[in-house]
Order: C-alpha cells, then structure tokens, then sequence
C-alpha cells in the first residue's frame, strides 16, 4: 500500500511541484524519498526518523503538497503502533504549513486521543458533548466533501459518536439492565436535538431511531437474545444510513 502510495505522491508532485533553478530540493525527490521512508519503516523510531525528514523539509512544498505526505505519515505510523502519533504535538508543528480543512481534521482527532468518548465499556463523555460532537463532524464533512484524503477518517469519527447515541456502552446501557427501560434522559435529549436541529443528518436518523424505539415500547431485555439482535442490527443499519446521506448532500431521509 505504502508503495502505490508513493507512485501517487510522486505522480501528484511532479504535476504539481514548481521548485527548480538554486533551490536544493524538490518536491518530487522529497516525496519519493519519504515513500521509501514509509516503505521500509517498521519500528517506531523509523516513524519520528520520517516525521522529521518532513518536517525538515516542509519549506520546501506547499500546503497540500505537505497535508497529503503528513495523512500518509499517520496512517502508516498507526499501522505501526496507534500510540506513535501525538495529534497535539503535530498540529504545532504543522499549523500554517498545512490546509485549514486539515488542520481542523487533527484537532478534532486531538480531540478524541485526549478525551475519547468510550474507553473499556464506559461511555466517558456526557450526552450532550456527544451529541455535540456529532454534530459537528457531520458539519465537518459535509463542508469538505471535496477532499477525498479526509473522507475514510472523518466518517470512522462520525460513525463512532453516532454507534455511541445509538447504542450507548456496555457499563452505559441506554435501556436499563433491570427495568429493560428505555433511558428517559436521553429520550428527552433527543426530542430537543430533533427540535434544534431538524436539517441534519444525525437529526434524520434519530427521528428513524425514535420511531424504532416506539415500536418495541420504549423496552427492550439485553438477556434475550431475539431482541437484542434486531436493536444492534437496526442500530448499524441505521448508521450505515447515517453514513451515506451525510456524503450524498440533497439525498434527505429518502
């Protein structure tokens, strides 16, 4: 993968690249050297040695010259150890030399690594900062739908807030162990985010969600098994859904 990838960087940058005449380096031989670098790279220190070639070399390409070569670093870089990328220390070193769509992808992953919203089976954040994250990467995606680089990742965060609403977390049932009842609290929250905020996405899918709810009397048993099933099958289903209305702006609840 790492390879093809460096075809592609290389290609870009040789139709892209406008460094020549007295400058030392060039953006294509930066690329092809820092595919290599990728290529190769099996430890974590291989991972800082490539962060820093770019770093070092940043002057010499523009902003997305810069942003692509930096997605391809943190993918590979997680690949190796998801502990290997610290999204505070990069948007620092990065702001102002790379895109602003991008710079606004790290902060909301900074975000996540520093106050992720489910850690072992606990739901961490309330329901309202969840909902408010959601939201916002919904908005987040829908106003750059035109960069394919951030599509695969913004969507992994929309689609983990939104399993989160949907579904709450094992110690963070949102029906009641004992009861089999449904969470009134965030019953509530739902009914005024539907209120608040009826053109989005997430508001669309929450309504659908509702009326699922309303179906099976606001209950549902997790130890019996036949239930169960349908909720977590219904639930991804309607993420799923979530999911491609939010890249197929106009598509609506159809």
């Amino acid at each position: 993968m790492i390879k093809k990838l460096g075809v592609l960087i290389t290609a870009y940058l040789l139709v892209a690249g406008v460094f020549t005449g007295c400058v030392r380096q060039n953006p294509q031989d930066i690329a092809a050297d820092f595919a290599e670098m990728l290529d190769s790279a099996t430890t974590t220190n291989d991972i800082y040695e490539a962060e820093s070639f770019l770093f070092e070399n940043q002057r010499y390409l523009n902003e997305e010259q810069t942003g692509e070569l930096l997605l391809h670093w943190e993918d590979q870089a997680l690949r190796i150890d998801n502990t290997s990328v610290d999204y505070t220390d990069i948007i620092s070193k990065y702001e102002g030399s790379i895109p602003d769509y991008l710079q606004e992808l790290f902060e909301f992953k900074n975000l996540e690594q520093n106050s992720p919203i489910v850690s072992g089976a606990a739901l961490l954040v309330s329901w309202d900062e969840l909902l408010n994250r959601t939201t916002k990467i919904e908005n987040y995606i829908t106003a750059n739908l035109e960069h394919d680089l951030i599509k695969e990742d913004t969507l992994w965060l929309y689609r983990r807030y939104l399993n989160a609403l949907l579904m709450g977390a094992s110690n963070t049932p949102v029906f009641d162990y004992k009861t089999t009842e449904y969470s009134d609290e965030l019953r509530l929250k739902f009914d005024a985010y539907i209120a608040n905020y009826p053109d989005t996405v997430t508001s669309q899918i929450i309504s659908e969600y509702t009326e699922y709810l309303e179906s099976i009397g606001y209950s549902l048993d997790y130890e019996d098994n036949s239930e169960s099933k349908k909720f977590f099958e219904t639930c991804s289903r309607l993420v799923s859904k979530a999911e491609e209305r939010v890249t197929s702006p106009g598509k609506g609840s159809s």
